[in-house]
């Protein structure tokens, strides 16, 4: 049987929890779909298309708080792959939705080691806003 994540993901997955602390909670391989919906108004075509553009796609962790579950950022953690032509499409797209909900993202590089106050810096600024108030509704 497969595991959920890449043995790079698990190891992120310990340090972003530790980042995070007991305020928010983290979720991985959150499909966009489910952070997402398209905008209403829009012909059959285009919705499908839309859809089609992201349902299979997902965000690597999704950082909530811990008291409602409400979304507070988007991580993306880039290894070596994301230098592929396929793989900056794919990202673009995850920008684009992110920038469209006003959910903040953020990417991280892969690494070998990563320091948990490093990753709380990485993530300060999507945390800072989700304490004062703002956060993403599905």
């Amino acid at each position: 049987m497969r595991a959920l994540f890449t043995p790079a993901e698990r190891a992120f997955l310990t340090v972003i929890d530790s980042a995070v602390g007991n305020d928010h909670r983290v979720f991985g391989k959150v499909r966009i779909a489910d952070v997402a919906s398209v905008k209403s108004g829009l012909n059959a075509s285009t919705r499908q298309s839309a859809l089609n553009r992201v349902v299979a796609k997902h965000f690597d962790f999704i950082v909530c708080r811990a008291s409602d579950l409400s979304i507070v950022c988007a991580v993306e953690l880039d290894d070596k792959s994301h230098a592929s032509e396929r793989a900056q499409a794919r990202d673009a797209v995850k920008t684009k939705v992110s920038e469209a909900i006003g959910l903040p993202l953020v990417r991280i590089a892969a690494k070998r080691g990563y320091s948990v106050q490093e990753v709380r810096a990485q993530l300060a600024s999507a945390m800072n806003q989700a304490t004062a108030g703002s956060s993403v509704k599905p």
